[in-house]
């Protein structure tokens, strides 16, 4: 389960690379509802970061193996550039 977590971060880390980092409390946010959603997406890490990101209020566009675009769920899809204390913006 942990190599799982590590996967989704990865593919977040990837994104975050190329748009900007959240702040180390939107991670840690992002880390614990990862944990949390772990045991029930076996060695899915997409679907775990999924889960763990609506969970969040945002939704993934996906590009293969890659996130391409984090949204607002009740907003039409925009990519997340930056971050609130609160979570992504």
């Amino acid at each position: 389960m942990i190599e799982t977590v590590n996967q989704a971060m990865n593919a977040l880390d990837a994104y975050w690379t190329k748009h900007g980092t959240p702040d180390a409390l939107v991670i840690a946010q992002i880390r614990m509802k990862l944990e949390e959603h772990s045991s029930s997406c076996n060695d899915d890490w997409k679907a775990l970061l999924d889960e763990a990101m609506g969970g969040l209020g945002y939704g993934i566009e996906w590009q293969g193996e890659g996130v391409h675009i984090l949204f607002r769920q009740e907003a039409p899809p925009r990519m997340v550039r930056g971050t609130t204390a609160t979570g992504p913006t």
